[in-house]
């Protein structure tokens, strides 16, 4: 065990030092060519950037996003609790006692129903974000 640890440990370290060396590389091309723009290019790009605007876009819907995203898992809470309601007992009545073989197949809905539910819900917070956002002409 201890001999896997070490190769592994060596091998993450290796793995470290090639990627410091490449992102180096890149950083230094990144700086040659910056410096060989045209200094009034520069001043375009600087002023060309309003990076508060950026933020304040990407604040703006914040409310709309979670409200959307809670209420979707709540719906898919209610759906999941209502799906189970009314398959237990059929369950219960076919099976017997054997009832605990589908407590892996009811965890499985109480997971998959609130992010399905959520998914939409983010799903259709984007769209009216997209609907709020589009210029009026």
């Amino acid at each position: 065990m201890q001999e896997v640890i070490v190769v592994l440990g060596c091998a993450f370290l290796f793995y470290k030092f090639l990627e410091n060396l490449i992102r180096r590389k890149e950083r230094i091309m990144l700086v040659e060519k910056i410096d060989s723009l045209d200094p009034s290019h520069v001043d375009a790009l600087q002023k060309g950037i309003n990076f508060q605007s950026l933020a304040s876009l990407a604040g703006r819907f914040t409310s709309l996003r979670s409200g959307m995203l809670l209420t979707g898992i709540g719906l898919g809470l209610i759906v999941a609790w209502v799906l189970t309601t009314i398959l237990y007992p059929s369950m219960l009545a076919a099976q017997g006692n054997n009832s605990y073989m589908y407590r892996d197949m009811f965890s499985v809905i109480y997971l998959a129903a609130p992010a399905c539910f959520g998914g939409l819900a983010l799903l259709l917070s984007y769209l009216v974000e997209n609907k709020n956002n589009k210029p009026r002409a």
